[in-house]
Formats: structure tokens, sequence, C-alpha cells
């Protein structure tokens, strides 16, 4: 089965509010855009994450962090052991930026994993793979919502499983960004776990169509 990640965003509720919306509905994960001396568009602070208290909810968070390119990296000591750090990487991040975020991060006990973009080659996060737990390839550029798939996203995700095969194939897969109704059935198929936004959130009916979602994505990724 592929995991459904709801990506929360700052436009939709206060964080906790939906924090605890997405409990309720039983979501296992939920993805949330946080920034580290940036400012983007709809995405938290990251101190608004820090004090929402994610450790009162059952769900585990996936902290995407975005952060200039060469900036020293937050602690992200307010995650759990289920939960996921995770830095993206961008064309022009540094292999010491990407070295940094992980070795401070290390230490938290958390998860660890890197957030592929659109513009950066895929291999070059082949020589943090084996402590990964998740690598996830961007389907669209940051902040491109309501963009379609990029057309390179199938080989993108190809290069990964056969990178995580060769260096970890424990690791999991996971796609962000470009999931419609259009694309939904055919990109749940890809990964071991899909980001999911507007999709679910802007729904006439949340519980209706989580189920719905859910069920679709019982049928799990291709091999």
């Amino acid at each position: 089965m592929t995991l459904l990640s709801p990506s929360l965003a700052r436009i939709e509720a206060p964080l906790v509010e939906t924090l605890q919306l997405m409990d309720d509905l039983g979501c296992e994960s939920v993805h949330i855009d946080a920034c580290h001396n940036l400012t983007l568009p709809n995405f938290f602070e990251l101190e608004e994450v820090r004090t929402a208290q994610i450790g009162n909810y059952r769900a585990a968070a996936t902290v995407h962090i975005f952060q200039p390119i060469s900036n020293t990296p937050p602690i992200l000591d307010f995650l759990r052991p289920i939960d996921l750090a995770v830095l993206h990487v961008f064309g022009r991040t540094a292999v010491s930026a990407i070295d940094s975020f992980l070795e401070t991060n290390r230490v938290v006990g958390c998860r660890l994993g890197l957030a592929v973009d659109v513009k950066a080659n895929t291999e070059s996060i082949a020589p943090f793979l084996a402590e990964l737990d998740t690598v996830f390839i961007m389907a669209i550029q940051v902040g491109g919502y309501g963009l379609e798939p990029d057309t390179h996203l199938l080989k993108r995700v190809e290069q990964t499983r056969t990178l995580l095969t060769n260096h970890n194939p424990r690791c999991r897969i996971g796609i962000d960004g470009g999931v419609n109704g259009r694309t939904f059935s055919g990109m749940v198929r890809l990964a071991d776990e899909l980001v999911i936004g507007s999709l679910l959130l802007h729904a006439d009916d949340l519980v209706a169509q989580w189920m719905s979602l859910h069920e679709i994505a019982k049928g799990g990724k291709e091999k």
C-alpha cells in the first residue's frame, strides 16, 4: 500500500487545527513545508512548527525544510523517532550543506530524508543514501501550485530506484507535488509515499475523499 501524506499549508487553517483534523481522519503521516531563514508563500515558519507540539498527535510528521543554499541547518529537536526530517536539495545545494543537515539532526533520533528538486540531479544525493529513510522526488518546482508533474518524473523515479537498489534498498521513495484528480491514480503507483494537498483539503466532503483516495492507494506501488 502507498502511504498518503497530506501536505498542510498555512492558508488552510492554523497548524494545530489541521493536525487535529488529520488525526481525526486517521492519517498515518502529514507533510509540513517549513522555512528556515527563508520566506516562501504559504509555507510555515519553522518556529510555527516547533510550537505546534506535534507530539500531541498520532500522525508521523515529515518536516520538509527549505533554507538558503549554504545556510546553517536548524536543529529539529522537537521531532520524535517516528517523525521525518527532510532537507530540500536544490540544484546548487552544496554537498557540505547536506552533510551538515544530516549530521546536525542525526543526534535528534528522528528519521532522515532528502527531497530532490526538479532542477537537481538525482545522483547528487548518492553519497548520503545509506543513512536515509526516505527520498522525495519533487514533481513540480517549489511554489508551483496547480502545475502538472514534470515530464521527466517517471525517469527520475526510475533513476532513484536504481540508486536505492545499489546503496540502500530499505530507503523509501516519495513523490511530492503535481497530484490532482487526473494524475493521482498514476502517481500513487510510482512510490512508497505520495504527498497530497488540495486534492484532499479542498474536497467538498473531506471524509469521503480521504476514504476514496485511501482505497485507491491500497493498490500499492508498481514493482
